[in-house]
């Protein structure tokens, strides 16, 4: 809250200064992204770039030699159609629990909105975007941490391609 407040006062001090000049104030320039990353569409390039990044992790190794990760926290980016300009912010803050087992296969479920690209054609009759954003419990597995061998989830999906496409 204190944090928050002294953005805000600098910030109402600045605004009620230009008006009271009559001069508008300027938007500021977005803060450049956390790090980025491009995803090929099917008709452009997409570029991801992460603007906010708070999230906490916590890992936890259990007895029987599984290693237990925790994600939470706030994440948001901007994801932008690189040939038209064209962008629309996200939220990505999904919860996740990784379970790491010691033959290397893992587990990974997420609950809430997550951004997924870049799944291998897996066994399914459902279209996989991409480039997708996820709402509800995604639920991947791995044989290896480069192999996934299945994905499933409960919700809805935005393709983020085809809603950047036009």
């Amino acid at each position: 809250m204190i944090r928050r407040l002294l953005v805000v006062l600098p910030l109402a001090a600045l605004l009620v200064g230009a008006t009271a000049t009559g001069v508008a104030a300027a938007k500021p320039p977005p803060p450049p992204p956390l790090f980025s990353f491009t995803v090929p569409c099917p008709e452009f390039t997409a570029q991801v770039s992460v603007t906010r990044d708070n999230e906490t992790t916590t890992a936890t190794q259990l007895a029987n030699g599984n290693i237990v990760v925790f994600v939470s926290g706030v994440e948001l980016a901007t994801v932008a159609n690189e040939t038209t300009g064209q962008s629309m912010n996200v939220n990505t803050s999904a919860a996740t629990t990784l379970t790491i087992f010691p033959d290397g296969s893992a587990t990974a479920t997420s609950d809430g909105p997550a951004l997924v690209s870049g799944l291998p054609p897996l066994t399914t009759s459902e279209f996989i975007p991409p480039l997708g954003l996820y709402d509800g419990i995604l639920t991947f597995t791995y044989s290896s941490p480069e192999s996934i061998t299945g994905f499933s989830y409960v919700g809805r999906v935005v393709d983020l391609c085809a809603a950047l496409s036009s």
